[in-house]
């Protein structure tokens, strides 16, 4: 073996394949191939530099996210087994040591000059690889999602045109779909007859008030106002009494509208170890839309809470030991038939009730769309464009107030998405949530339970942990009123009921809360005010 295979076979870090030699070799000799020369010398800095230059200029669209580099793909992504992807969305995925390497084997000629001072074709060095992938910054453009349709921008104005948007980070890839043009100036009118253009498609789902149907409204409208929110989203959910009643169709139709895509579907896990990890995973790829489908009983998870009102996520990535961040846009959808809500995920969610009020609702007939998914497909672009000459509309306005409280944690959220809504004539979006945190908060019925067997038992008079305790022993109304404060495996004593009163201090239920009346001797005695 000659000392130009030789030391070629050491460059490309494994055996020296003679057709790959040969195909260089051509390629060098090609002059009609513009593509910046790279020599691989001692100036490891500067090989760094000439690659990513000849990156930025090669036919590929590598973007950093994360601290990592990226790319777009309708295929490259690992299959997980608790969340089903759309068939060919496109998804934010690494760039691994191989693809690089690739890439810029493409994106310039590398050359090296051999012992005998001839310049020879060869392929980038692992290691160049290795040190461009690990730099703490890049000229790529950081990249914030992708899209196939339209979306608002945050000063109002439109991103229409595919390409990058530097001003939101948003990639539209052309889907090959014409969408109507916006009004440039839209009124109210307008906003009014597009709001009655997009309750259209939504005609046959039972919505229990306008409130449900306004809030359903609402998604469409977060997901193509996605860029233009400076804050976290809801979750929406979508509740009804019984199966078959449309809850999955009504979340797809929705998505299809918005995204053009039915949505990812996520599994809830059973172990709120998993939800870290879960959410990770998908805000890697950059998925717009994520639907938690079929919950049942309560939905309560501290890691999915943290994520509703969080931009970015951090965590380690499932089988592997490296932590990872990305941002956290997605919009989240759930379904589920009387699903309940602990107190900290209530406060975060816009629930949509829907109920057939018929024994068996999946044997309905005479909808307006037999094939509603379908023809939203087919229409969506019209849809899409109703859907943003309302947000247009409410820009153009100056986003008047709706004089309603805001959503505590989601303001920015309220004030363009609800405020729009409200300000084209439609109903409160979020009017239901005052039902659903009676009726979902377990905590809520459990504190309102034990205030009223306190209040039974003590009236004004103070008492402490110890003695409460003692005294549920024979008074079973004071045990059961109290015992609900609990936690699931705890038994009432003196101490678990001590822990129970300090999480629920100062939480007024009807007009009532627990306080401290006095603390002697470092025990504290409680009273209801």
């Amino acid at each position: 073996m000659s000392a130009n295979k030789r030391t070629l076979e050491a460059v490309v870090d494994g055996p020296f394949d003679k057709a790959v030699s040969l195909m260089l070799d051509a390629e060098l000799a090609d002059d009609s191939t513009v593509r910046p020369e790279i020599e691989i010398t001692t100036d490891a800095t500067a090989m760094v530099d000439s690659a990513e230059l000849a990156l930025l200029d090669s036919r590929y669209e590598v973007y950093s996210r994360g601290r990592l580099l990226k790319e777009v793909s309708r295929q490259r992504t690992t299959r997980l087994p608790y969340l089903s992807r759309p068939m060919g969305a496109p998804a934010i995925v690494d760039v691994s040591a191989a693809r690089l390497r690739e890439m810029l084997a493409t994106a310039a000629r590398w050359t090296r000059i051999n012992k005998k001072s001839e310049r020879c074709a060869t392929l980038p060095p692992s290691y160049i690889c290795a040190m461009l992938a690990a730099r703490p910054a890049w000229t790529f453009n950081e990249i914030a999602g992708v899209t196939e349709t339209p979306m608002l921008r945050p000063d109002g104005s439109l991103i229409t045109s595919p390409g990058f948007d530097e001003a939101t980070g948003i990639l539209y890839l052309d889907s090959g779909v014409t969408f109507p043009d916006v009004p440039e100036v839209p009124t109210l009118d307008d906003a009014k007859g597009a709001v009655s253009a997009l309750i259209d498609p939504l005609a046959g789902f039972p919505f229990e008030t306008p409130t449900d149907r306004s809030a359903a409204l609402a998604v469409i409208l977060t997901v193509l106002s996605r860029p233009a929110i400076e804050g976290p989203a809801p979750l929406f959910c979508v509740v009804a009494p019984t199966q078959g009643s449309g809850k999955t169709l009504l979340a797809k139709c929705l998505s299809l509208i918005g995204t053009g895509r039915v949505p990812a579907v996520m599994q809830a896990p059973s172990d709120e170890s998993e939800w870290d990890k879960r959410i990770l995973s998908f805000a890697l790829e950059g998925l717009p839309l994520v639907l938690l489908d079929n919950l049942s009983g309560v939905l309560r998870s501290p890691t999915l809470s943290a994520a509703l009102t969080s931009r970015s996520w951090s965590g380690r990535l499932l089988g592997v030991s490296e932590s990872r961040e990305a941002p956290l846009d997605a919009t989240w959808i759930a379904t589920g038939n009387n699903v309940t809500f602990a107190s900290d995920i209530a406060r975060r969610t816009v629930p949509i009730n829907i109920d057939p009020k018929i024994e068996n609702p999946e044997d309905r007939t005479g909808f307006k769309y037999p094939d509603l998914l379908a023809y939203v497909t087919e229409a969506r672009p019209y849809y899409v464009a109703a859907a943003l000459t309302v947000l247009r509309a409410y820009v153009i306005a100056h986003r008047p107030g709706h004089g309603q409280p805001p959503m505590g944690s989601f303001e920015p959220w309220d004030r363009l998405v609800r405020g729009a809504l409200i300000w084209a004539g439609e109903a409160d979006p979020l009017a239901g949530r005052k039902q659903l945190r009676t009726d979902s908060d377990i905590e809520y019925e459990a504190l309102r339970a034990a205030l009223a067997a306190w209040v039974t038992v003590y009236g004004k008079t103070p008492a402490t942990a110890a003695e409460a305790a003692k005294r549920g022993e024979t008074d079973e109304v004071l045990a059961l009123g109290l015992g609900g404060l609990l936690a699931r495996k705890d038994t009432l004593t003196g101490r678990s009921l001590g822990y129970a009163l300090r999480r629920v201090r100062g939480r007024i239920i009807g007009g009532k809360h627990f306080t401290h009346a006095s603390t002697l001797q470092g025990t504290v005695s409680w009273t209801v005010e």
